[in-house]
């Protein structure tokens, strides 16, 4: 099992699981107040998705904790220690996959990003998608101006995730900016195929189809080429032609990509909305980032 994809919620849980008990008198039994239970229940909700803690979790689950679900109770000194013993061993057990985790990414999780790909048939697509996913993203970061790199540090199996350090946050930000651009030009493309099969449609003379073919084949080029321009000006230290091609091979290849159902995605973190990738849920309502990109300059 690869622990890398459960780091945002360890990270999450390890603010989450503090339990604070004060002693109370009491004539008869002693008695314990204890405060903060519901983000102590919601945090172990949550760490049911990581199936290495599967134990501790179910534990506290069947205990008193879950009978009832007020924030502030009073218990006896038996209940107090149950719930402190069972979050202690689910403490530890946490450190342990942290330390495991941290010993696989030996770098920032910063400038980790994951690219998820659906099931595949064979070595020769395979081969394909290595190849396209260094054009998108290898080719592009190397820049000395970005100080990118590349690391396969980890892969999940099934779909295929696999987990790469790309070496700088510039590299993850132009990474997010190649695919913020290519989805932009994923739409555009798809908007263009209605415009066509409408005219289509419309039986219109061969003439009147040739123009209408070679204006979405123009404004195609003019996009992508503008995307391709604003992510060089602002991450390259000059905006030669050179990169700028790359960028818009980056950027082609990907939208193609993204149909076949690959996604890139930073590792979850506190800085993320700082880098913005693209929410591929909602892929129709995206827009173009230029104008923001020419006003940061």
């Amino acid at each position: 099992m690869n622990l890398i994809r459960f780091k945002p919620v360890l990270d999450e849980a390890a603010a989450g699981l503090q339990l604070r008990s004060d002693y109370v008198s009491d004539a008869k039994t002693a008695m314990y107040r204890l405060s903060g239970l519901n983000k102590l229940r919601s945090t172990i909700e949550k760490l049911l998705e990581v199936p290495a803690l599967a134990p501790e979790v179910y534990h506290l689950k069947d205990s008193w904790l879950f009978k009832n679900y007020l924030d502030v109770l009073e218990v006896v000194n038996s209940e107090d220690t149950t719930i402190k013993e069972l979050v202690s061993r689910l403490k530890i057990k946490i450190e342990v996959l942290m330390y495991l985790i941290n010993s696989q990414i030996k770098a920032n999780p910063e400038i980790l990003i994951s690219v998820e790909i659906p099931e595949i048939q064979g070595f020769d697509t395979l081969e394909k998608y290595a190849n396209d996913l260094k054009k998108v993203i290898e080719i592009p970061i190397t820049d000395e101006a970005i100080g990118g790199s590349v690391e396969i540090v980890s892969a999940d199996g099934g779909s295929i995730v696999l987990y790469i350090i790309v070496g700088s946050i510039a590299a993850v930000k132009l990474v997010a900016g190649i695919c913020w651009a290519a989805a932009v030009i994923r739409k555009k493309n798809a908007e263009a195929k209605i415009i066509e099969a409408g005219a289509k449609s419309l039986d219109l003379n061969n003439n009147v189809m040739k123009e209408i073919a070679d204006g979405i084949i123009k404004q195609h080029k003019q996009l992508i080429n503008d995307e391709a321009e604003a992510l060089a000006a602002k991450y390259y230290s000059t905006a030669e032609p050179e990169a700028v091609e790359r960028l818009k091979l980056s950027i082609n290849i990907f939208s193609v990509l993204m149909d076949k159902g690959i996604k890139i995605l930073p590792l979850p973190s506190k800085n993320e909305p700082e880098i913005k990738f693209p929410d591929y849920n909602l892929l129709n309502t995206i827009q173009s980032d230029i104008k923001q990109i020419n006003d940061d300059k």
